[in-house]
């Protein structure tokens, strides 16, 4: 009840790689905090903040197997499933090149999230405001 794991995934046969490292995120932020406090680190990271919120969101409201995919060169997608590719961005900023490791994947929905709020589009990835995409749903 605590905390989300989330796995390497399979893309040829759609299953976990149970071999392979897993994620651990915090369901509740406040958990998260609390748990940085105690550690005495001071300054949170936003990127693994925001990739649990999206996590805990995605639980909700999608039943489909979602886990993680790493390449070889050890770039990964956040979160990857049959229906999507999603990418958390912990900036307002987007770079051309940020939106590459999406490109890679076969996926007709690739999303990169990002803490701005402009909404664009770049080849076959939409770039969304992350609360935007929070509010789709």
């Amino acid at each position: 009840f605590i905390v989300n794991e989330i796995y390497s995934i399979n893309t040829g046969i759609w299953t976990y790689n149970l071999n392979k490292n897993r994620k651990l995120f915090f369901r509740d932020p406040l958990i998260y905090l609390i748990s940085m406090e105690w550690n005495n680190i001071l300054e949170p990271d936003n990127g693994y903040f925001l990739e649990s919120v999206v996590l805990e969101h995605l639980n909700r409201y999608y039943t489909e197997k979602t886990g993680y995919f790493r390449f070889k060169d050890n770039k990964e997608i956040d979160f990857y499933s049959k229906d999507f590719a999603i990418e958390v961005k912990s900036t307002a900023n987007i770079n051309e090149d940020d939106p590459t490791n999406l490109l890679r994947v076969n996926s007709s929905n690739k999303k990169l999230l990002y803490t701005g709020t402009k909404r664009m589009s770049r080849k076959d990835v939409d770039i969304v405001p992350l609360w935007d995409f929070l509010l789709e749903i």
